[in-house]
C-alpha cells in the first residue's frame, strides 16, 4: 500500500484542467519528454540509401507516471476529496473531452495540449492505489499563422499557374488555339480581381469566359487522343489535365474571392414611392457605380424602383 511521503520528499504536482471542467491536480512520479521530426524517406533506383526530406516537426509528447492513493495527502494537489478513488475517476472523465485543455508540467509548467491516452492498472498488491501513465500531446493550433496553411487565392497565383499549365501542356506536344491565349486570360481576370469599384460581374464574366476556354481545350485534347495520340489521352500528358482542373478551381473561386475583400452588405427596403440606384447612392454616400455592379442581378430597372423593392448597400463606401 503506498504511503504518505514526508515533507521532505513529496512527489513533483502536475494539474490538467479541459474545457469549464475542474481543475485537476494529480501526483507524479516522472515525466519524459518525446520530440521528433517528420521525415519523408524518397528511395532511388540503383542508389542505396535514400533521400531524406523533413516536413516539420512532430508533436511533441509527454508521459507522466503518476500515483493515485487514498493514503496520500500531497501539499499542492488540493481537490477537495481523495486522490483515489474520487480524483482519479474525474480525471478519467476528462480524457473524453474533445477540446484543447491546460497541461502543468512539473518543471516545465504551463502547456496547451490534448488528452491521449490514459493506461492505469490496479492490483491486489496495492489496495486502493493505482499508477496510471498519462499521455498528453501539445496543441500548437491556437498559435497557428493560419496564413501559413490558407490556400493560394486566384488573386495572386492564377497568371502563374496559367503559365505552368501552358508549358504542361506544350511539353507533351499540346497545341490549341485555346490554349495560346490562356495566359492572356488569366491576366485578364487578375486584373479585374485587383480593380476597384464595379468588377465584381467583370470578374464573374471573365471567370466564365476562362471556363469555357478550359473546356474547350480539354474537349480539342481528348478528341485528338482519340483519333491519333494527344496530350490529354497519353499517360504522359495526363500532367496536364491536372494543371487544367487546377486552373479551373482556382479561378472559379475568384468571384468569392472578390466578394470577400468587400465591405458587408446590408439589405434596404425603398421607402419612397419611386426612386434610382443614384439617388439611394446619394443617400447612402457610396459610389453608385459600386451598388450598380453590387445590385445588378437583383433588380430589374435600376432607374425605377418602387416603394417595397429591397437593394442591397455596403455597410461602408468600398471607393472610401
Amino acid at each position: 500500500m503506498a504511503q504518505a511521503r514526508s515533507s521532505q520528499s513529496q512527489y513533483a504536482v502536475g494539474s490538467w484542467q479541459v474545457g469549464d471542467g475542474q481543475k485537476i491536480f494529480f501526483p507524479v512520479l516522472s515525466v519524459s519528454d518525446q520530440i521528433g521530426n517528420r521525415l519523408v524517406e524518397h528511395e532511388r533506383p540503383n542508389r542505396a540509401g535514400a533521400k531524406i526530406q523533413s516536413t516539420g516537426s512532430k508533436a511533441r509528447r509527454w508521459s507522466l507516471s503518476c500515483i493515485f492513493s487514498t493514503q496520500m495527502t500531497e501539499p499542492g494537489a488540493d481537490n477537495d476529496r481523495p486522490l483515489f478513488p474520487d480524483v482519479y475517476r474525474l480525471l478519467q472523465r476528462s480524457f473524453d473531452e474533445q477540446e484543447t485543455g491546460n497541461l502543468v508540467v512539473p518543471g516545465l509548467g504551463l502547456i496547451r495540449a490534448r488528452a491521449e491516452t490514459m493506461n492505469g492498472t490496479e492490483t491486489f498488491d496495492e489496495i486502493d492505489t493505482v499508477r496510471p501513465e498519462l499521455v498528453f500531446v501539445q496543441d500548437n493550433e491556437d498559435s497557428l499563422d493560419r496564413s501559413l496553411i490558407r490556400p493560394p487565392t486566384a488573386r495572386a497565383t492564377t497568371r502563374r499557374q496559367a503559365e505552368q499549365t501552358v508549358f504542361t501542356a506544350q511539353a507533351v506536344g499540346g497545341h490549341d488555339t485555346d490554349l495560346d491565349g490562356l495566359v492572356e486570360l488569366a491576366a485578364n481576370l487578375e486584373g479585374a480581381l485587383q480593380e476597384p469599384g464595379r468588377s465584381i460581374n467583370k470578374v464573374q464574366t471573365q471567370v466564365r469566359r476562362n471556363r469555357r476556354a478550359i473546356q474547350r481545350i480539354q474537349r480539342a485534347g481528348t478528341q485528338v487522343g482519340r483519333d491519333v495520340s494527344g496530350p490529354f489521352s497519353d499517360p504522359r500528358g495526363s500532367a496536364a489535365e491536372r494543371q487544367l482542373v487546377i486552373l479551373r478551381d482556382r479561378q472559379a473561386a475568384a468571384a468569392s474571392e472578390r466578394s470577400r475583400s468587400l465591405p458587408r452588405t446590408i439589405p434596404i427596403t425603398v421607402d419612397v414611392p419611386q426612386t434610382t440606384i443614384f439617388d439611394i447612392a446619394a443617400r447612402y454616400r457610396q459610389a453608385a457605380d459600386v451598388l450598380l455592379d453590387l445590385n445588378d442581378a437583383g433588380i430589374a430597372d435600376p432607374f425605377f424602383l418602387r416603394r417595397g423593392d429591397v437593394v442591397l448597400v455596403y455597410l461602408t463606401d468600398p471607393q472610401a
